[in-house]
């Protein structure tokens, strides 16, 4: 399972899960809730244009703390 993460700006809720070719996640951990893009950012979590992250058709993607180790 994938880092998820729910981005509720008050009158829309977006379901986001890292693209990381690695990320594996305890699947108990609760899925984190912020408040903005830029509250998900301050924790951590990188909105990337890195093609490696991008799922097809998509120019950009979340990655969360622990894969963003990987961008160089």
């Amino acid at each position: 399972m994938h880092a998820s993460m729910i981005i509720n700006n008050g009158s829309v809720k977006h379901f986001h899960q890292c693209t990381g070719k690695d990320c594996i996640v305890n699947p108990d951990l609760q899925i984190v809730t912020f408040y903005s893009d830029q509250h998900a950012i301050d924790s951590g979590w990188v909105y990337t244009t890195d093609i490696r992250f991008c799922e097809p058709n998509q120019s950009t993607a979340w990655v969360c703390p622990e894969c963003v180790k990987d961008i160089p």
